[in-house]
C-alpha cells in the first residue's frame, strides 16, 4: 500500500508540475516539431543569404555584365546596383536579377563579361574616357588579322547572336579558338563590345555585305581602315557608306 501511493503522489506532482508550465506558456515543442523549425529555419537562412549574395557588387570599380555561380547578373555602371525586371543588352533580366536564358544570350553572355573583363585590364586610375577608348582600339589593332567567316552575309544566319560570335574570334569567350583573330568583321564586332563594357553608349555594329565598322556616342570607328587608312578613320563624325545591317550591342 505505502508503495501504490507513493506512486499516486508522484504523478499527482508531475501532473500538477506540467500545468503550471502550461499556464505559464512555457510548453515545449516535441522533438519533431523543433527539428521541422530548426529546418525551415536553415533553408530561409540559405534563400535569404542565395539572393543576397549577388545583390552586392563584386570587387572592384568595373561594373557591368558578371557570372556568378552559374548565373549571369548586370550591374549598374554608375550606381552599381544589381539590374532588375529589366532588359540590358536586348537581354531579358528577370525579378531576381538573372539574365533569362536562351539561345541568345547564351551566345552574348559570355562575350559581354569577356569584354568587361579586357576593358577592366586596361582601365588604370583616373584614366580619362578619352584614353580608355584608344586603348580599347589598341587592344583591336594588336590582334593578328586573320579571315574568318568571310563574308558575313553567309554566315550571319548561322548564329542566334552572331555579333557575339564575330566578336569572339578576338575575346575568345567561348575558349574555342585555336588561333585568335579576325577580319574587318570581327574587328569591329570586338570593338563594339569593349566599347559597350567602357560605359559608350548607343553602341551600333554596321556592316555590309564585304566590311564592318561601329557607331557610338554618335560617332564612327573603323578599325581596319583606322590601321591601313589613317587617323581620319578613327571618331568620325559622319561615316561615308550606309550600312546594310545595324545591331545595337
Amino acid at each position: 500500500m505505502k508503495k501504490s501511493g507513493s506512486l499516486i503522489f508522484l504523478v499527482l506532482v508531475l501532473a500538477f508540475t506540467m500545468g503550471l508550465a502550461s499556464c505559464n506558456g512555457e510548453v515545449k515543442p516535441s522533438v519533431t516539431d523543433a527539428a521541422s523549425s530548426e529546418t525551415s529555419a536553415t533553408e530561409e537562412s540559405k534563400e535569404t543569404s542565395g539572393s543576397k549574395e549577388t545583390d552586392e557588387v563584386p570587387e572592384g570599380d568595373m561594373k557591368g555584365w558578371y557570372e556568378i555561380e552559374g548565373k549571369y547578373c548586370f550591374f549598374d555602371r554608375t550606381t552599381g546596383v544589381k539590374a532588375v525586371s529589366a532588359k540590358v543588352n536586348n537581354i531579358e533580366i528577370d525579378d531576381m536579377g538573372f539574365a533569362v536564358m536562351n539561345g541568345y544570350s547564351e551566345e552574348k553572355l559570355p562575350v559581354l563579361v569577356a569584354a568587361r573583363e579586357v576593358v577592366d585590364s586596361l582601365r588604370e586610375d583616373g584614366i580619362s574616357k578619352e584614353d580608355l577608348i584608344m586603348k580599347c582600339y589598341k587592344y583591336v589593332e594588336d590582334s593578328p588579322y586573320l579571315l574568318k567567316d568571310y563574308p558575313i552575309t553567309d554566315h550571319m544566319n548561322d548564329y542566334e547572336c552572331y555579333d557575339a560570335h564575330y566578336a569572339n574570334n578576338l575575346l575568345n569567350a567561348y575558349e574555342d579558338q585555336l588561333k585568335i583573330g579576325g577580319d574587318c568583321t570581327s574587328d569591329a564586332a570586338c570593338l563594339a563590345y569593349l566599347f559597350d563594357a567602357a560605359g559608350m553608349t548607343d553602341v551600333i555594329y554596321c556592316h555590309t555585305e564585304s566590311h564592318a565598322w561601329v557607331e557610338a556616342d554618335g560617332h564612327f570607328w573603323d578599325p581596319l581602315y583606322i590601321e591601313t587608312k589613317g587617323m581620319e578613320w578613327y571618331d568620325m563624325t559622319e561615316y561615308p557608306e550606309e550600312p546594310a545591317y545595324k545591331v545595337e550591342i
